[in-house]
């Protein structure tokens, strides 16, 4: 299991999944007060709640979940390679919805947008995502060769 290489994504992609838990997306600044927005909404710099954002918290947790399930299933690669599609067009939805929500907040807020790191994170797990497919489908076409071969 771990000596293939789509499982090295996998982990990666988990580990990226992992660490937007903890990280905020961006920070906006509105007369010299900033406000954070991390996976579970908009807070002040003392950490009150202003807005809880349900549809970035459930894209997040399921991402995080169903990568763990395709790490595990790797005897059936023809569902690995379902979920992982899956998961990818997750993961794009999720880059889709953080953008429009910092749009939306920036302009609701009138504020400056400065981002962070975790905006990027995302993005990366697409590619890994797109990686692993490749290896998936490449292991898929092997053992068909090889039971040719038979």
């Amino acid at each position: 299991m771990i000596q293939r290489i789509q499982t090295i994504y996998l982990l990666l992609i988990q580990a990226i999944t992992s660490a937007l838990f903890f990280i905020p997306f961006s920070e906006f600044t509105v007369d010299n007060q900033i406000y954070y927005f991390n996976f579970k909404g908009i807070f002040t710099e003392t950490g009150e709640l202003i807005t809880s954002i349900y549809p970035v918290i459930i894209l997040l947790s399921l991402i995080s979940l169903l990568t763990l399930i395709t790490v595990f299933i790797y005897k059936n690669r023809n569902l690995q390679i379902r979920l992982s599609i899956f998961n990818l067009l997750l993961n794009i939805g999720l880059v889709g919805i953080v953008v429009y929500y910092i749009l939306s907040t920036t302009t609701d807020l009138n504020s400056v947008v400065s981002y962070k790191i975790a905006i990027v994170l995302p993005i990366i797990s697409v590619i890994l995502y797109i990686l692993a497919i490749k290896s998936i489908k490449k292991d898929e076409d092997l053992i068909k060769s090889l039971d040719r071969i038979r």
